[in-house]
Parts: structure tokens; sequence; C-alpha cells
């Protein structure tokens, strides 16, 4: 979902749309990061193990989005639960995810439009 922020209702009409069979939503603990190129890899990689440093990282997954490389879906998990959506925003943006993307989920948020400020699309495996 790359520059555009929609409530959980759209977003299920797009999914299904996409032909896309799951709608993931973070658990407390999770950031979704969504890398369009590897520009932006670089920096998640990067800005990592300063993010470990603050708030403790358990866990990275990371997916080769439908778009193919250089397009990824990564989950990271975190040592804690992230404390409300601006936080989330902020730290997917820091951590390289699509920053046109969080910055309109974090208009979205301002003006108490979004549901869910996360999700990714996913292709349920076969």
């Amino acid at each position: 979902m790359s520059g555009t922020s929609m409530n959980m209702e759209a977003a299920i009409a797009a999914a299904a749309s996409k032909g896309t069979p799951v709608i993931r939503v973070p658990e407390d603990n999770e950031l979704f990061i969504d890398i369009d190129c590897e520009e932006d890899y670089e920096i998640f990689r990067d800005h990592l193990n300063t993010l470990d440093d603050v708030v403790g990282v358990l866990e990275v997954e990371e997916r080769t989005s439908k778009s193919g490389l250089p397009h990824r879906h990564i989950v990271v998990r975190l040592g804690r639960d992230v404390r409300d959506d601006v936080e989330r925003c902020l730290l997917q943006a820091v951590l390289g995810s699509d920053r046109l993307h969080e910055l309109l989920t974090w208009k979205a948020i301002q003006g108490g439009e979004m549901i869910s400020p996360t999700l990714f699309f996913e292709q349920v495996a076969e």
C-alpha cells in the first residue's frame, strides 16, 4: 500500500480488487516496513541496530513483495509494544519505509481518519 492512506473498509475493497486474499495488520509490538528501492533497504539495515539499542529488536522477517525485488515487506518485532500510531509511523519512516505513505498516514491520524494505519497486502503461501 504505497503512497496512500485508507480506512479498513477501503483496504479490504482494494485487496479484493487485486485478488489479494490476506490483509495483515501489525501486532502491538510490530512495525511494518515497506521498502521500494535498494537505497531504502540500505537505510533500513543502517538504522536497525540503533533501533535495537533503543527499544530492542526481537526478530526481523523479510519477504519480497509481489512486485519483486527490490520491493520488500519487512516485519520488525520489538522488545516492547509500540506506544501509539504516531510512534509506529515515526519508527517505520526512520527505518526506510515508504516515507510518502508514512506522511499521509500521519496526516490521516491527525484527522482521525485511520482505523489501522499500517497493513500489508499479502498472498497466502501455497
